[in-house]
């Protein structure tokens, strides 16, 4: 398996900005004719044996992409509806010129969805990654509109109306059946409303390679965790499995970090050892009694850890400060969650 197959890299929109920068001036075609044509062809797929597709195109790039996929699907013989939500003498160099072609094309443009008729698709091309301020109430409207329709939608790099850094909602979003994501992930589409809003997350990387452009700060594991991991020999005893410290349970959140060993154990664990701050901890899990509770010295004098989690419901005391810091200095693969 290729790290690229399992890694898949996530970025900002900022740093898909300096991807941008760097990619334009040598892109031919353009992104946004890419953009669209992958679009297109993601429409044509998802519309099975429908013909009639609804496109709302917005004020800025992502209603360029929208414009150019139109303009693509008309040529396959597609019925398409085209809603333009924007002011064609304020657009960009390359939706402007996307607006062009499609009406060169022979297409038409409403300003607003048509009462009445039926779609066998929706594409969003409201707004991307561009947007960062509450929807005014001309687009609150036509996103909840859409969304009335019950329409399967595939929206364009992200929902309109979702943030694509902190997947928190403008005011409101669309919420789509599949979102076409360009160049790469971003971290708002598997985040907060994201993961409602999103639906099925296709990327398109325009024939880029992002972190030949750009190092991620982060990536998505793309594959099932346990279908990465090394068979185990059927001769095998716990001990063979890799041993995991958890450390949290503050008064009155035990159970967050025995949750965090029962889920290291289903996960494959061998030795789990749970150490707890409450001074009234259990001695042992009656649902798992596999699991080793101890203190956290005990836990950072164990020299055979392969990995330390730290954080669940420990607190934010200054004992919990204290044994964070501790954590950071043990030189074992490390996992800092919740409070940690």
């Amino acid at each position: 398996m290729k790290n690229s197959d399992f890694l898949k890299p996530i970025y900002s929109v900022a740093q898909i900005r300096r991807i941008e920068e760097t990619a334009i001036p040598n892109a031919v075609p353009s992104l946004m004719e890419r953009a669209g044509l992958a679009a297109a062809e993601l429409a044509r797929e998802l519309a099975a044996n429908g013909k009639r597709i609804l496109i709302l195109a917005g004020p800025g790039n992502n209603g360029g992409d929208a414009l150019v996929a139109a303009r693509r699907l008309q040529s396959w013989w597609f019925r398409v509806t085209v809603v333009f939500a924007g002011d064609a003498a304020k657009l960009p160099t390359d939706a402007a010129a996307a607006l062009r072609a499609w009406i060169d094309a022979g297409g038409t443009l409403l300003d607003a969805i048509p009462a009445g008729e039926c779609w066998d698709l929706a594409v969003d091309g409201l707004f991307g990654i561009g947007l960062a301020r509450n929807l005014s109430e001309r687009y609150l409207e036509l996103v909840r509109h859409l969304n009335r329709l019950g329409l399967p939608v595939l929206a364009l790099d992200v929902p309109s109306g979702l943030d694509a850094d902190s997947g928190q909602r403008f005011g409101a979003a669309v919420r789509a059946s599949h979102t076409l994501t360009f160049i790469a992930l971003k971290p708002g589409l598997l985040t907060a409303y994201g993961t409602d809003d999103c639906g099925e997350i296709h990327v398109a990387d325009l024939g880029l390679d992002p972190p030949a452009l750009l190092a991620p700060q982060g990536c998505l594991l793309a594959q099932r965790v346990a279908a990465a991991l090394p068979p185990r020999p059927r001769n095998s005893h716990k001990g063979l499995a890799g041993s995991v410290g958890i450390l949290g349970g503050a008064e009155s959140m035990v159970g967050a970090a025995l949750l965090a060993g029962r889920a290291a154990l289903h996960c494959g664990a061998g030795l789990i050892h749970v150490a707890m701050l409450a001074e009234q901890a259990p001695a042992c899990d009656p649902s798992q009694a596999e699991l080793m509770l101890c203190n956290p010295q005990r836990l950072f004098e164990n020299d055979q850890l392969r990995c330390l989690a730290v954080g669940p419901g420990l607190g934010q005391s200054a004992t919990a400060l204290a044994l964070v810091r501790h954590a950071l200095e043990v030189e074992t693969a490390l996992v800092l969650d919740a409070d940690a």
